[in-house]
């Protein structure tokens, strides 16, 4: 017998827990960042390193996704971040709840294959934090 999920549960949400979700959201997206920034600092390993933690640091992730949510997330996706928000490992200040629904939000999309929509989440968040740099 299938188990049946909740309203709005995605299948993702049911394989994984939300920490899960957002330890493989957290890699991917490291390495997203540093492919972005590899040819531009490739001889400058130190210089690839700083830029690469002032996009995956907790307080940029904040940020941008306090952009996206203005017009940018479709409301399952805000729906998402809340109830990872909403979970004790997510943290205790609001930077870090915020930091950890990113990262579960693109963890649940690479795991779902939703290849369309995590480039277009991870191009506007380059687009906004490049805009504050």
């Amino acid at each position: 017998m299938e188990k049946r999920r909740p309203p709005g549960m995605s299948k993702a949400e049911e394989d994984y827990s939300y920490q899960a979700l957002a330890y493989i959201g957290d890699s991917y997206y490291e390495l997203c960042v540093r492919r972005l920034f590899l040819l531009e600092f490739s001889n400058k390993i130190n210089s690839l390193h700083k830029k690469v933690v002032s996009y995956v640091r907790g307080e940029s992730q904040s940020y941008a996704l306090r952009l996206l949510k203005v017009d940018f997330l479709t409301e399952e996706e805000m729906d998402f971040i809340r109830r990872v928000r909403n979970q004790k490992f997510a943290g205790k200040t609001t930077v870090e709840r915020e930091a950890s629904g990113f990262e579960a939000l693109i963890g649940k999309l690479y795991i779902e294959k939703d290849e369309n929509r995590l480039k277009q989440i991870i191009e506007r968040v380059f687009e906004v934090l490049s805009e504050k740099q």
